[in-house]
């Protein structure tokens, strides 16, 4: 049922014109469903350590970090953050390893792509951060990891891409760009 409610919700934003994907009693009983499966949220710690970051950050004079939210809910999903950066609503998606194939680390799975796609056609630009990344920023002096997110999170804000799938970046901080942005690109 939840993907039925999914699958209606990427109808609805990206095929113009086609009218209501499922009939009105099974889209009642799918949105029942997927209300019902996320009522109930639980908070990693990955998350609480991501959140913690937001929160040093927002802090900061002149950061442009405000109005920050663990586990907000949208009509679409439940988002794992919500922070104002500047003037746009970024939702900050907390991918631990149930996120990716069990067999290469850096294939995400099609439904944390979906979920991206959901919340970015809703209006938010949507940051992806993935366990491999936090470790990453985890290895930094605390200053350091807050200005290597302060900076991660304006670019998303600003133009929607992202500062950790840029070739420096993954060259400073030992990641495999090739490997990592086509796991991002070829996901859906």
């Amino acid at each position: 049922w939840c993907q039925l409610y999914q699958a209606s919700w990427f109808v609805r934003y990206h095929v113009r014109g086609i009218g209501p994907l499922l009939p009105t009693h099974i889209a009642a009983a799918a949105k029942s469903a997927w209300s019902e499966a996320t009522k109930e949220v639980s908070v990693s710690q990955l998350q609480r350590d991501v959140s913690h970051a937001i929160s040093a950050l927002q802090a900061q004079p002149n950061a442009m970090v405000h109005r920050y939210e663990l586990e907000s809910r949208t009509e679409l999903s439940s988002a794992d953050i919500l922070v104002r950066v500047g003037h746009r609503d970024v939702v900050v998606e907390v991918d631990g390893p149930t996120h990716y194939a069990y067999n290469d680390k850096y294939k995400r799975l099609g439904s944390s792509e979906l979920r991206d796609v959901l919340l970015a056609a809703a209006g938010y630009r949507v940051l992806p951060m993935p366990y491999f990344v936090w470790e990453k920023l985890a290895d930094l002096r605390p200053d350091e990891k807050l200005r290597e997110l302060h900076k991660i999170l304006h670019m998303v804000a600003n133009d929607g891409s992202i500062l950790w799938q840029t070739p420096e970046w993954c060259r400073r901080y030992g990641l495999p760009y090739e490997e990592l942005t086509d796991s991002f690109r070829d996901s859906i």
